[in-house]
């Protein structure tokens, strides 16, 4: 699959959206804000997924609970997300914990960071969210702003699950490893039953930045 030339950003009335929801509603009443770490996060610490001490991104960091965690054992976190007011809580948040973050507001479609900035990274729940016809540019900046071999934690929603919350559409893993695959080696996928806040079937899934090229199908 080739890699995208341009780097349009997502449509505004979708940021517009996603600044409206921050803006309006008391983060703590969001559906899927919770004030621990995801699990899955917690686990990939545990494990040493990420080298420790290295500078991890948060894609779509929304109020900051995951980058409070990554900052309290150790790691440089930082965190990109559509709202301001999103960025505003997050390092508000951090303030009153005494951690040391970095938030940002920008476009995961046009990451604003160099080449090979990041030594790891980790999406919960932004990519699931994405257009389908966007997510080969979402990995095509993903995999820019990661170091070769750079792990990846991803959650998403898991197409058998069945209830109202959660994204419209619920890639399958073969969707996921269709968009993924040509920059992003997986290392493992697991279905979780019931993760999080939102008791929401998801796929948990460990990859890693391919550091060859992706080889072609024999």
């Amino acid at each position: 699959m080739p890699a995208p030339t341009a780097r349009p950003p997502s449509p505004a009335k979708v940021r517009a959206a996603w600044a409206e929801v921050y803006a309006t509603t008391p983060y703590r009443r969001l559906p899927w804000f919770s004030a621990e770490a995801s699990p899955a996060v917690r686990g990939a610490v545990e494990d040493g997924l990420w080298p420790k001490g290295g500078a991890i991104l948060d894609v779509g960091c929304g109020a900051g609970t995951n980058l409070l965690y990554l900052a309290q054992h150790g790691f440089a976190a930082h965190g990109i997300d559509f709202a301001p007011d999103a960025v505003r809580v997050a390092r508000e948040r951090a303030a009153r914990a005494g951690a040391t973050i970095e938030a940002r507001e920008g476009d995961v479609l046009r990451l604003p960071y160099p080449r090979a900035r990041f030594d790891g990274a980790l999406d919960i729940g932004c990519f699931h969210a994405l257009p389908i016809d966007r997510r080969p540019q979402y990995r095509e900046e993903l995999s820019r702003v990661l170091r070769p071999g750079a792990p990846f934690l991803l959650v998403w929603a898991a197409r058998e699950s069945r209830r109202g919350i959660g994204p419209p559409h619920r890639p399958s893993v073969g969707e996921v490893a269709d968009a993924l695959e040509p920059r992003f080696q997986f290392d493992a996928v697991r279905f979780v039953p019931a993760l999080g806040t939102w008791r929401l079937e998801v796929y948990v899934g460990r990859l890693r930045r391919r550091t060859k090229p992706w080889p072609r199908a024999r």
